[in-house]
């Protein structure tokens, strides 16, 4: 859940391309909580792919948390 901060989405897509050293091609998954906040940014955060035009594929799964004793 980061924010839907611009520079920090584009700096983190660019050192995961970077890391690699030989392809351009990185694989993000981006996993929200279902708050109004976190809600907020997944939407800025669609936008910018957009903007930049990165393929990207939404899905409609939830990933339940649970806390153990």
């Amino acid at each position: 859940d980061v924010s839907g901060n611009q520079t920090m989405i584009k700096q983190s897509i660019g050192r995961g391309i970077r890391m690699d050293g030989v392809e351009d091609h990185v694989e993000i998954i981006d996993i929200h909580a279902d708050t109004k906040y976190a809600n907020k940014h997944r939407k800025e955060r669609i936008k910018i792919y957009k903007q930049e035009k990165f393929p990207y594929v939404e899905l409609d799964e939830t990933i339940n948390v649970e806390e153990y004793e």
